[in-house]
Order: C-alpha cells, then sequence, then structure tokens
C-alpha cells in the first residue's frame, strides 16, 4: 500500500500565490491560452504543423541560432508562409507569458486550430 505524504501542520502551508501582494500573470493571458506557443519542442511542432496557422514568431537574440535550426527544417512552402521573425530582449518576450513560463526564448502567437470532428478521428484512427 502507497505511503500518503505527511499534511503540514497548521500554519506552515506555502502562500497562496493569490495572496495579497502575490505576483499576478498578466491579463490577456493564462496558461492554457491556446493562442501562445513557447518552448523550443512546442514551438517545433507548431512550425511543422500546416494546419497551424503562425500569426507572429518571436524570440531573442540569443536563441537566433536555434530559430534558424528550425525554420532550416522546414519545407520552402511552409518557411515562405511564415512571419517574419521578431527579436525582443527578455523582458518583452516575456510580458505576455503567464509568470514563470519556461519559454526556451522561442514563442510563437498563432490562431487555434480547427475543430476536429469526433467521427473523423475514428475514421483515421482505423
Amino acid at each position: 500500500m502507497p505511503r500518503r505524504k505527511p499534511r503540514p501542520r497548521a500554519g506552515t502551508e506555502a502562500p497562496s500565490r493569490f495572496a495579497p501582494g502575490a505576483a499576478r500573470r498578466p491579463a490577456d493571458t493564462t496558461p492554457d491560452d491556446p493562442g501562445v506557443v513557447y518552448g523550443r519542442h512546442a514551438v517545433q511542432a507548431a512550425l511543422a504543423n500546416r494546419d497551424r496557422r503562425v500569426v507572429a514568431i518571436r524570440h531573442t537574440p540569443e536563441s537566433a541560432g536555434a530559430l534558424d535550426g528550425l525554420l532550416r527544417g522546414l519545407d520552402d512552402a511552409r518557411r515562405a508562409a511564415l512571419p517574419a521573425p521578431q527579436s525582443l530582449d527578455r523582458d518583452e518576450l516575456e510580458s505576455g507569458l503567464p509568470a514563470g513560463a519556461v519559454h526556451q526564448d522561442l514563442v510563437l502567437r498563432v490562431e487555434p486550430l480547427p475543430d476536429a470532428d469526433l467521427d473523423t478521428l475514428i475514421d483515421a484512427w482505423s
């Protein structure tokens, strides 16, 4: 039988991130905002997905080489369909992300993917 973690004693709990004075994330984004994709692997997958319309590509100067490698891995037609990348300093890049987001200096602004029809998905699986 698995052992349970002991509960903290009263008064020793970590402060709530919603407590007065706690850092707040920007009002226009949330962790599940489908319009923001960040982090190397998520950005790579979104760039490679022809169904994904990329509105903006943002990166820091330090990640320009990594982004160039991701873009070189795409075919010419996909690269031509993408907007020109924007180089921003870290503070500007993080300003539209949730607090503590692990972005690896790469951020995309994208349009949501179309909803998939369940019957189509089942047919594709078969």
